[in-house]
């Protein structure tokens, strides 16, 4: 599935287990590692030993590999960042299979085993408030990791961004903060690669361009 069809049916496919995963436990609330080891074993399950999550690289790695609009990221949302690990890496290969010595830093993976898909996710239930500043970081974050990952392999894998909209205790309806956020800021111009979805409780689900019409 390297072709264009491809990665749009694989991205199709990871949507609708998101949206599954929704169904299942979007009325449970636990905090956001709960929530994130759920949806880790529910996506294996279907699709098996593909995803890994503690991968990725430093932002000394990421030196040398940026250009103006890369240095600009860093300078405006990831001042206070280190380390750049998306929450989910999926694989075009069952990872642990290949019996690689390491699977921690992508310039430490041979060719073959290059990431089709980064994902960064964020559960509005988890939280009493969800700053701003906070879910733009991970937008920029998955941008700045899929140019490094096409600097360095030739390759940019899908950049997925995910925020589980469930409802909380004294916040029974949607946040719809994030619309305003993407409305207003120029991050989708800034963030051009990263494809972010929002999830609701009841499994539907809305893109980027459903929030802004």
């Amino acid at each position: 599935m390297d072709s264009a069809t491809g990665k749009e049916d694989a991205m199709i496919g990871i949507v609708r287990c998101l949206s599954e995963f929704a169904q299942r436990y979007g009325h449970l609330r636990v905090r956001e590692n709960g929530y994130s080891h759920l949806l880790f074993s529910h996506l294996r399950q279907e699709y098996g030993n593909v995803f890994m999550t503690g991968v990725g690289i430093t932002l000394d790695d990421l030196q040398g590999h940026m250009g103006e609009a890369q240095e600009e990221l860093v300078a405006k949302y990831m001042r206070k960042s280190k380390d750049l690990y998306p929450d989910l890496v999926m694989f075009p290969h069952r990872i642990l299979d290949m019996e690689l010595e390491e699977i921690s830093r992508f310039n430490h993976l041979p060719s073959e085993a290059q990431p089709r898909l980064l994902v960064e996710w964020k559960f509005t239930s988890s939280f009493p408030t969800m700053p701003r500043r906070k879910v733009i970081a991970d937008a920029a974050k998955l941008e700045l990791l899929g140019h490094y990952l096409y600097q360095e392999q030739g390759h940019r894998p899908e950049l997925l961004q995910v925020i589980f909209n469930f409802p909380a205790p004294g916040h029974k309806r949607p946040d719809h903060r994030f619309h305003e956020w993407y409305q207003q800021e120029e991050l989708p111009l800034e963030v051009p690669h990263v494809k972010p979805v929002m999830v609701f409780d009841d499994g539907r689900t809305e893109t980027l361009g459903e929030w802004c019409r």
